[in-house]
């Protein structure tokens, strides 16, 4: 059985600071202020911040050299900014299209998903998805500022996102790549990026996910222990990945309406399943790529079992491959506040580059 709910997703944009110059001046760094260039150069990375009355009178970074003129102020000098600098990270969320309903203001939406049995236990996780239901945070989904600020002249490209909030985070290719750390619990795979939940979530397989996606994770977390008198747990169920082609649709609507179907279908042991409170979204700025989501009660009855749906939350995205990516989680009404809170944090490491 399987759980998730889905109630923010992060996405994580360069903080400011010098970066080297996007005109290409070698040995020249230009300051990012956490939106858009500006046009204070410097010749050493380490260099001051600018001081906030010259930032409140810097205009958009052009492409001129200080040597070239006064319109580009060049600072040099020792030392790094300090601890008191703005925060690196940015949240932005913005729901432009809602088949179900119009969008809730600027508060984003939030997603908790049920959870679901299986003897598998390959169903557990619960980010990006929360929320959904009668007392969720109907702030569905939090996506914060990845590569995009406000418009920046032509030829100067913002820093990538950096998943430390340090360095620039090198552009992605359009050959997917996969990776997972145990140590971080850190998965990565074709511009999607998460941090796998933590203890009570047990992973169950670092090659596929529970669609049969690989590369894709699963993980699972009890709910409700021996539920039959079998050795049989009810679980909260998290899976990540791939996208594989027969879950695939022409877009990332049909795609996330034909993963919600299969999992009403096959996540709850047979059990007659019915949707309700579904929202369907789809979000796009300050986004790479749009991302579509779904959140949906999934009710059921199972002999054994005190939950009485899984709060379920799907993010579907194309990667820089070109190819489906996902999450999806699936969370039991009744799971504890240990098995929420580790669902909760891992949903706020989301984002796409």
């Amino acid at each position: 059985m399987r759980s998730a709910r889905l109630v923010c997703f992060g996405l994580v944009t360069a903080r400011a600071g010098w970066y080297p110059d996007p005109a290409g001046r070698p040995a020249r760094y230009r300051w990012w202020d956490g939106s858009a260039w500006t046009r204070f150069l410097a010749a050493d990375p380490a260099a001051p911040r600018p001081q906030p009355e010259d930032l409140e009178s810097s205009a958009p970074a052009g492409t001129q050299d200080p040597a070239d003129g006064a319109s580009a102020r060049d600072i040099s000098g020792a030392g790094r900014h300090q601890a008191t600098d703005p925060s690196p990270w940015q949240r932005a969320g913005a729901v432009v299209a809602a088949e179900s309903q119009a969008s809730r203001g600027s508060r984003p939406p939030g997603y908790e998903r049920p959870v679901r049995s299986g003897s598998s236990g390959s169903f557990s996780l619960r980010p990006a998805l929360l929320g959904i239901g009668a007392v969720v945070l109907v702030g569905l989904i939090v996506l914060a500022v990845a590569v995009f600020g406000r418009p920046t002249p032509v030829g100067l490209q913002p820093p990538p996102p950096a998943a430390d909030g340090s360095l620039p985070a090198p552009s992605p290719t359009a050959e997917p790549s996969a990776g997972y750390d145990p140590a971080s619990r850190k998965f990565a795979f074709d511009g999607l990026e998460i941090t796998l939940p933590a203890k009570p979530y047990v992973v169950r397989s670092t090659e596929f996910n529970d669609l049969g996606g690989s590369p894709g994770m699963t993980a699972s977390a009890p709910v409700h222990e021996d539920y039959n008198g079998s050795g049989s747990d009810w679980t909260a169920a998290f899976d990540v990945g791939s996208v594989p082609t027969e879950h695939a649709g022409k877009n990332i609507a049909e795609t996330a309406d034909k993963i919600i179907a299969w999992w009403q279908q096959n996540a709850f042991n047979d059990t007659v399943v019915t949707v309700k409170n579904a929202k369907r979204s789809t979000i796009t700025k300050n986004l790479p790529r749009p991302a579509r989501i779904v959140t949906a009660d999934l009710h059921y009855k199972v002999d054994g079992v005190k939950s009485s749906y899984d709060r379920v939350s799907v993010l579907v995205a194309k990667g820089p491959s070109g190819e489906y990516v996902a999450f999806i989680s699936s969370r039991p009404n009744d799971a504890d506040a240990r098995t929420k809170k580790a669902l909760q944090d891992s949903i706020d490491t989301v984002h796409l580059t």
